[in-house]
């Protein structure tokens, strides 16, 4: 009876470890799916889109005060009073009550203005500076997306080892109860095998409420339901960074980095302020062209009609402002010796972001490869322990054991692989590559075991 309960504890393994194995490969939406869907849907996205909108105004904004102003001004005064004159025979009065109009016509065309070309070219510089900030929170978006996407499909596997686990310390709960009825095992053996039970339990719990967190930190993101999203059965295809070298990819983050961008165009922000601020010191030259008509215009003018029409420059020339250029142009250099400094600081940041994640891509293969080995090595271990059971050598214990780190195993190699994928991602994101085909190659690793 001994020998025939044996084997079933062992098939019982067998079955709970076979319901995990490496099989096909991710089912359902897939990256692709979830970064189109959370374009559209992530609200920090979304905001960052309506302040790139806003900020392309900037540029029409600034050139439009290079254009004609031109502008009407129109009155219209009812008068009542009296009016008195002196004469010989004393002073005369008379009632007023009269209407007196002003239409005219006013155009203004700047021919010299430095402070206006200077806030022109501001304005191109905050409008590029804009699309820098947009493309940097477009990366944030795949960070996060491809964080959330992959903390799911570790979850679901998480679940799946969990109730591979619950099975099998079930089954091994009911055979050490067996043995122990039939007078072959002890309390202590189904003492252990229930503790393994509750532990698995305990374990498949934490599983399935992390699962459900990382489905709405997901759905959060993308805006929908990610029940759809299949778990990842299979063994993606994982590729080492191409190039290889980390030289390589340093020259290539220092030239597309997306905050590298941003901080070169915020020194070029501050310049333009720079030359904004000097231009107060500089005269303005402007046409101005002007044609008026007024009745009745003052008390001297009653019952006249006058029209003027004139053509002619304004020149203005700043003589003294308190101060006030001066400390503007001493303001926007400090700005601008801040902004080479965070340039130079976002560089040393971003070549240590860039050589991390190059390293955890490379080494990350590495780390697969020993888990992989791992497995197979757990794999053949558990069959020993197995063979050992049924030739009364090793106790149940000893299989029970030889389970738990198979399974803890298998889910150190799906975190790896994940993991390594992440790396990877991050790391062509970092060196500035385009969003779209980061994704779309990241699906493809995850969809290859199924040839997809």
């Amino acid at each position: 009876m001994r020998h025939r309960m044996r084997p079933l504890l062992a098939a019982a393994i067998c079955a709970a470890l076979g319901a995990v194995a490496p099989a096909a490969a991710l089912a359902g939406p897939g990256l692709v799916d979830a970064w189109k869907a959370a374009q559209t849907a992530d609200a920090r996205f979304r905001s960052a889109r309506y302040e790139l909108e806003a900020s392309r105004y900037e540029v029409p904004i600034a050139r439009s005060q290079l254009l004609p102003q031109v502008g009407i001004n129109t009155s219209d005064s009812w008068v009542k009073g009296t009016r008195e004159v002196d004469s010989p025979n004393g002073p005369v009065g008379s009632l007023l009550d009269y209407t007196a109009r002003s239409r005219a016509l006013t155009a203004r065309l700047p021919i010299i203005d430095f402070d206006r070309w200077a806030r022109l070219r501001t304005g191109q510089a905050r409008a590029t500076y804009a699309e820098s900030v947009f493309a940097v929170r477009a990366k944030e978006l795949v960070d996060r997306l491809g964080q959330a996407y992959f903390e799911l499909l570790l979850a679901q596997e998480s679940v799946e080892l969990a109730k591979a686990a619950v099975q099998t310390y079930t089954e091994a709960v009911a055979f050490t109860r067996r043995r122990l009825t039939g007078g072959e095992g002890t309390r202590t053996e189904v003492g252990e095998a229930e503790a393994r039970f509750e532990i698995a339990r305990a374990d498949l719990i934490s599983a399935q409420d992390a699962l459900e967190v990382a489905r709405r930190s997901l759905q959060a993101i993308t805006g929908q339901d990610p029940s759809a999203i299949g778990p990842l059965v299979g063994v993606p295809q994982i590729d080492p960074p191409q190039p290889a070298t980390l030289d390589a990819w340093l020259e290539r983050g220092e030239q597309h980095n997306p905050e590298l961008r941003v901080r070169r165009d915020q020194v070029e922000l501050a310049r333009t302020e720079v030359r904004r601020a000097r231009a107060g010191h500089y005269p303005r030259l402007e046409a101005v062209a002007a044609a008026s008509r007024t009745e009745n215009d003052t008390v001297n003018t009653l019952g006249m009609s006058i029209s003027q029409r004139s053509l002619g420059l304004q020149l203005s020339v700043p003589i003294y402002s308190g101060g006030y250029v001066d400390a503007s142009t001493e303001q926007a250099l400090a700005s601008l010796r801040k902004a080479e400094e965070d340039l130079a600081a976002e560089l040393d940041a971003q070549r240590i972001e860039i050589r991390r994640q190059y390293l955890a891509a490379t080494t990350g293969l590495t780390r697969v490869e020993a888990l992989e080995k791992a497995v197979r090595s757990g794999e053949i271990a558990l069959e020993g322990t197995r063979q050992g059971l049924r030739a009364g050598l090793r106790t149940n214990l000893d299989v029970l054991d030889a389970t738990r780190l198979l399974f803890e195993a298998r889910r150190n190699l799906s975190e790896a692989r994940l993991g390594c994928l992440l790396a990877t991602m991050r790391l062509r994101v970092a060196a500035g590559d385009p969003l779209d085909e980061v994704v779309a190659q990241v699906d493809r690793s995850l969809r290859s075991a199924q040839g997809r």
